[in-house]
């Protein structure tokens, strides 16, 4: 199984919670590109920029789960939800200890079926809830939101 494979089920997961889904953004530290991203915003009269709803980051991983657990914490820093999506059969697989790593980092557990296309959440991430981001940032993702929008996901 790829990490590509995993983005279907994914992307179908977040939308159906309402977020407009892209691939491969650059939103934290320049070079680094974050695998999903959903964005969610809140519609607001009289403003440019309706209320800034939620971030969600997933970072796709087969294998790796000190790697997807240090990419989610980094993601934290800029997301108010910060997941590792690793296939179903890995998850379950993993020993108390291992899911236990996630619930201290932060970072939220999805099971991936890429054969059944289904999401199973197996850990919750740490809420960040950036509400008072600076105008800047919440402007950035008000970009982000338009262009996936208007075109309708995909790399963005």
């Amino acid at each position: 199984m790829k990490e590509r494979e995993m983005r279907v089920a994914v992307t179908a997961y977040l939308e159906a919670l309402d977020y407009a889904v892209g691939y491969e953004l650059l939103p934290g530290e320049p070079g680094y590109r974050c695998d999903v991203v959903g964005v969610r915003f809140y519609p607001r009269r009289g403003r440019a920029i309706p209320v800034l709803g939620h971030v969600a980051a997933v970072e796709l991983k087969c294998k790796d789960v000190a790697g997807v657990i240090a990419q989610g914490t980094r993601d934290g820093g800029w997301a108010d939800h910060s997941w590792a999506a690793m296939p179903a059969h890995r998850v379950k697989a993993m020993r108390p200890a291992t899911l236990e790593r996630f619930v201290i980092a932060g970072v939220g557990l999805l099971a991936v079926d890429v054969g059944r296309n289904t999401v199973r959440v197996v850990e919750l991430p740490r809420c960040q809830y950036h509400r008072r981001a600076p105008d800047r940032v919440k402007g950035y993702w008000w970009r982000v939101y338009r262009r996936l929008v208007t075109e309708g996901g995909g790399d963005a």
